[in-house]
């Protein structure tokens, strides 16, 4: 087996043996509707592997940092630069086929790199040993509307080479300009992207809408400290509107793993990732529904004049060796891997944001608080009457395939602050809750239908309340 799910299955076999449990689903009237059983998440282990994909900066690998590669819990590499560490684009060149054949080597997937340039003859690996360790393509990155329909002519092809496998394409995110997206509209720009271009992709081909938002900004000597992009929450809602009006979208987000930017370079200075800061972007972003994620980037890009410099590093260094980033994504990748057997188990549907502190990421929750297509309201919960916190958390809404309600609790800080939240629920008539902390299942009695928790920075927890 994948992980050892031992613990988890003796945890739900021992809870449901003592009692008969049940949901809290049920009418708002407060009464409880008992008709549905809980879910032994464990026994999809196995099945249910969320894909942790990795961007390669433009520099060749030694086996030693293949290694880190494939001990730092990413399963899937985009090969985006080959020949000498150069940067390259065709798909099927030389260089990046040497490179899907370490990754076949290593046991790790492979996307393919193209920047858009194979317009309609995508290389054809069907009748080699290496196809199979091809999980697609990567095939343009921020196109505009203007772009679309170029992309679009990509499919036939592609899906008869590779059917199945993934047409795997980063949009803009909710920040970008009128004069990036071609349109002034961002809602607009995301149902063309669908409707020339996810909608085009045949029966049986995933249908990911990906972005890419690197939210940490600043660092401790940086003028106004560190603080949380304004914008993430914002774009994880547009993204996962979309996922509501169209329930096939697979959501992934592309996040940080590295520092760059700054004065005089042409973007806002983000810092070198912590282990709380990479727990932070995986617990609001599956929050909103996202099932899959990518690090940007494993290697350190080299200077470029305009957004990475000498100083900056991501998870391998200059010198090929291990940053304090590479130990915080490896950290977080193994969190996930325990938590992805639950999360590919659940149907999203929408976050209720606790906006405690109001002097506090006020432009984050005003941004989302217009987002209304995603946003729910107490009165949308059947297990929860009432919750709180005493800082700033998000609290998404899933429901499971027996329609048990489950929660992600996530205290939304941003971790350099070091602040700890307490969230408080009020439940209708549950008197056990199931906890995944830390990735762990643990069994809770909830007395007099209230319960807490206290959420270190960074942290987030997905709980399923029921009564026994």
């Amino acid at each position: 087996m994948r992980k050892s799910s031992k613990f988890i299955s003796l945890l739900l076999a021992t809870s449901c043996a003592i009692v008969t449990a049940s949901s809290c689903s049920g009418k708002r009237d407060m009464s409880v509707n008992v008709s549905s059983s809980l879910i032994d998440y464990s026994k999809k282990a196995d099945e249910n592997v969320m894909d942790i994909y990795a961007f390669r900066g433009p520099t060749d690998l030694t086996d030693t940092q293949w290694q880190y590669l494939k001990d730092s819990g990413i399963n899937t590499l985009i090969i985006d630069s080959t020949e000498g560490g150069k940067m390259i684009s065709a798909f099927g060149a030389s260089g990046q086929e040497q490179y899907i054949r370490k990754c076949k080597e290593y046991g790790l997937k492979a996307i393919g790199f193209t920047l858009g340039n194979a317009v309609t003859n995508v290389k054809d690996y069907s009748n080699t040993d290496i196809y199979d360790t091809i999980a697609g393509i990567d095939y343009d990155d921020e196109p505009s509307v203007a772009e679309f329909e170029n992309i679009a002519s990509v499919i036939p092809d592609f899906s008869a080479k590779y059917a199945g496998k993934k047409f795997y394409n980063c949009v803009l995110s909710s920040g970008a300009g009128a004069h990036h997206m071609g349109t002034p509209n961002y809602q607009d720009y995301l149902d063309e992207w669908y409707n020339v271009v996810l909608s085009q992709l045949p029966e049986g081909m995933p249908r990911i809408l990906a972005s890419d938002v690197y939210p940490l900004m600043g660092h401790d000597d940086a003028m106004g400290g560190c603080y949380t992009d304004d914008k993430w929450l914002r774009s994880l809602a547009y993204l996962g509107g979309m996922k509501l009006k169209h329930p096939e979208l697979i959501l992934h987000m592309a996040m940080q793993s590295t520092s760059f930017g700054g004065y005089p370079f042409q973007t806002g200075l983000r810092r070198l990732p912590t282990e709380a800061d990479c727990k932070f972007q995986a617990y609001v972003t599956t929050s909103f529904g996202f099932t899959e994620i990518s690090w940007f980037t494993y290697t350190t890009p080299p200077s470029d004049g305009l957004e990475f410099n000498e100083n900056h590093v991501a998870m391998i260094d200059r010198d090929g060796e291990r940053t304090q980033c590479y130990y915080a994504v490896q950290a977080t990748n193994a969190e996930l891997a325990l938590l992805d057997e639950l999360l590919l188990s659940l149907s999203w549907k929408g976050v209720y944001p606790i906006h405690a502190e109001k002097n506090v990421d006020k432009n984050a929750f005003s941004y989302l608080s217009k987002m209304t297509d995603v946003l729910l309201d107490v009165a949308d919960f059947s297990c929860i009457k009432q919750i709180s916190s005493d800082k700033n958390a998000i609290v998404g809404q899933f429901t499971d395939a027996n329609g048990n309600e489950v929660y992600s609790l996530v205290n939304y800080s941003d971790p350099t602050k070091n602040i700890s939240a307490t969230i408080n629920l009020d439940f209708v008539k549950c008197n056990k809750i199931i906890v995944y902390r830390k990735g762990v299942p643990t069994v809770f009695d909830v007395k007099k239908n209230s319960w807490s928790i206290t959420l270190n920075p960074g942290e987030g927890v997905y709980v399923i309340p029921y009564k026994g």
